[in-house]
């Protein structure tokens, strides 16, 4: 019998990693209205979506940053003493 060179586990074997990194599968309770959202999000994809989100909330839009601080000048004005 000939030893073969192909199959078998190997170094730099099967398909790269979409994302850069492995996932890690996890089970989630989602209601029906936040999984349509979340599949929106990602073109169709829940998962895509659910990573979507999570970027989102990682990296606020310059909206939020803004609404964030002017709600901390609002607070942080003294009334005028007299």
């Amino acid at each position: 019998m000939q030893n073969k060179k192909h199959g078998g586990a190997r170094q730099g074997a099967g398909k790269p990693a979409l994302y850069g990194k492995p996932m890690i599968r996890k089970n989630v309770m989602l209601d029906p209205e936040t999984i349509e959202i979340l599949k929106a999000l990602g073109g169709g994809n829940l998962s895509e979506g659910i990573r979507k989100a999570a970027e989102q909330s990682m990296h606020p839009t310059r909206e939020s940053l803004a609404q964030k601080v002017s709600s901390k000048s609002k607070r942080s004005v003294k009334p005028a003493r007299g």
